[in-house]
C-alpha cells in the first residue's frame, strides 16, 4: 500500500510536500488546484512499471494505457525545459522482507516494513534522462 507521495516540477505542482496516503484517501481542493494530477502521476507511474519497454523512462501515454500525459515537455511545472521532474514515493509492503544471518539462519538480522523510491528525470532539448534513481527502506528491528 502506498503510504506518501511527492512530486517536484510535475503539471501545476512545484512542489506537492510529502503527501500522506491511507487505503482510503480523498483530495479536496478547488477546481484546478491540481487533484487530478496527482491521480494521473500515480497512473504514470503504474503504467511506466507495466510497460514492457525497459528502455522507456517514463511512459506517457498512449490510446491503451490509463492517462496520456503526451510528452515530457507537456507534463513539466510551466513547460520550461530545461527542467528536471522529481518523484518520490513509499510504500509498506504486504509482507515484512525479512534478513536473517548468513551464519545463523534462525537468528533474524532485521526486518524491512517499508520501501521508498526517489527519481529525478531531467528533460533537456534533446531528450529526458534520469539524474537520480534510488531505493531505501526503514528496518523495524
Amino acid at each position: 500500500m502506498i503510504t506518501a507521495l511527492q512530486a517536484e516540477q510535475f503539471k501545476s505542482w512545484t512542489d506537492t510536500s510529502r503527501i500522506r496516503m491511507a487505503p482510503i484517501t480523498g483530495l479536496f481542493g478547488t477546481n484546478s488546484a491540481g487533484k487530478t494530477s496527482i491521480l494521473q502521476l500515480l497512473l504514470l507511474l503504474k503504467q511506466t512499471v507495466e510497460s514492457a519497454d525497459r528502455q522507456r523512462v517514463l511512459h506517457t501515454g498512449d490510446e491503451r494505457t490509463y492517462t496520456d500525459l503526451v510528452t515530457f515537455f507537456d507534463m513539466i511545472h510551466a513547460h520550461q525545459i530545461p527542467n528536471t521532474l522529481t518523484i518520490s514515493i513509499a510504500w509498506k509492503l504486504a509482507k515484512e522482507f525479512q534478513i536473517l544471518d548468513p551464519i545463523d539462519e534462525k537468528r533474524l538480522l532485521f526486518s524491512i516494513p517499508e520501501l521508498y523510491f526517489l527519481t529525478a528525470i531531467k528533460g533537456t532539448d534533446e531528450g529526458i534522462s534520469v539524474e537520480r534513481f534510488e531505493y531505501a527502506f526503514q528496518t523495524s528491528s
